[in-house]
């Protein structure tokens, strides 16, 4: 994707507020466009369908609330609900039939649907719980048939939810501890920095140089595939998490995610490796990236939150 394109999508993702970039009210995360903008949009409500406008919201035992999706794509498609709680993928259920956790929904283009939903909230000795509600378009294709790959196919909301329990402890973000084997790249020429989250095969330490994913990359059954990862960008700190045909997997064994502190004006850098599937088939790599994933926000907070997408590719299993 070229840096005219790039830079047309980053406008209109500004106008839609709709993916969590710079939010400072949450009124316009379902915002109306105009014929000639094209996107998706997404609402988090209560059970009232009002709006739920607070960055936090008090909860519980269980979260009962709504999600309104909007289709302004251009076009018809399919799509997948995602949910992370503490940023571990999480069951859910609804109440309509048409919605689980495995199954993709239909939309028209020019269409809303509204997905009642009910997940358990569990606080890690703490009170606070952010949750990530993703809707993926296309999840059903592959960038390798397609012969493309791209960072845009859907749109993310993040809502953190807390709890008032004496026998909670107040949260810090001091308690969850960096990834460990993060690496920081120094870039002499500025225009070669990636902004966002970049997977593929590249040695970065022997090319500072980045290069898109292809659109396919071929392995076996079980083989352990290794994968370079870099992010640049304006936060304090970032954290990325990884999935394989929309499901949260681990990589480099034991790790749920890369959580690491942002080296200013410089790219930060990881070598992981995730196993292939035992099944042959084709699969799609993604990753998402949260910028300032554990700082509670509330209105005081004069800081960026942004949810961003990697180039997805698939991942042929031969």
């Amino acid at each position: 994707m070229n840096y005219k394109v790039r830079l047309i999508i980053f406008i209109f993702l500004v106008v839609m507020l709709t993916s969590c970039s710079r939010i400072t009210d949450m009124d316009v995360q379902y915002s109306k466009v105009t014929d000639n903008q094209l996107g998706y949009g997404i609402q988090i409500l209560n059970t009232n369908n009002e709006i739920i406008k607070e960055f936090k919201h008090e909860v519980s035992e269980n979260f009962d609330f709504k999600v309104r999706f909007y289709n302004r794509s251009g076009h018809p498609n399919q799509f997948k609900l995602i949910m992370l709680l503490n940023y571990l993928e999480i069951d859910y259920t609804s109440t309509d039939k048409l919605f689980n956790n495995n199954e993709y929904f239909f939309l028209e283009n020019d269409a809303d649907i509204v997905i009642p939903l009910s997940i358990p909230v569990t606080y890690k000795n703490h009170s606070f719980a952010p949750l990530i509600v993703s809707v993926v378009a296309g999840p059903q294709k592959h960038a390798g048939d397609l012969g493309d790959t791209s960072d845009f196919y859907g749109v993310s909301q993040r809502i953190d939810l807390t709890q008032q329990d004496n026998m909670l402890k107040p949260f810090e973000s001091k308690s969850i501890k960096y990834s460990s084997n993060t690496r920081v790249l120094i870039s002499k020429d500025p225009s070669n920095v990636y902004e966002g989250i970049l997977i593929n095969q590249d040695n970065y330490s022997e090319n500072e140089f980045f290069r898109l994913p292809p659109n396919e990359l071929k392995t076996k059954p079980n083989e352990n595939v290794k994968l370079n990862v870099r992010v640049n960008g304006l936060a304090k700190d970032y954290l990325a998490f990884f999935l394989l045909n929309w499901k949260q997997i681990e990589v480099n064994e034991n790790e749920n995610w890369w959580y690491f502190r942002n080296p200013e004006g410089d790219t930060a850098y990881k070598e992981i490796t995730i196993k292939a599937p035992e099944q042959p088939g084709k699969y799609e790599i993604s990753a998402y990236l949260v910028s300032n994933p554990w700082l509670i926000r509330d209105d005081d907070n004069n800081v960026s939150f942004t949810i961003d997408t990697s180039f997805r590719f698939t991942l042929h299993v031969e």
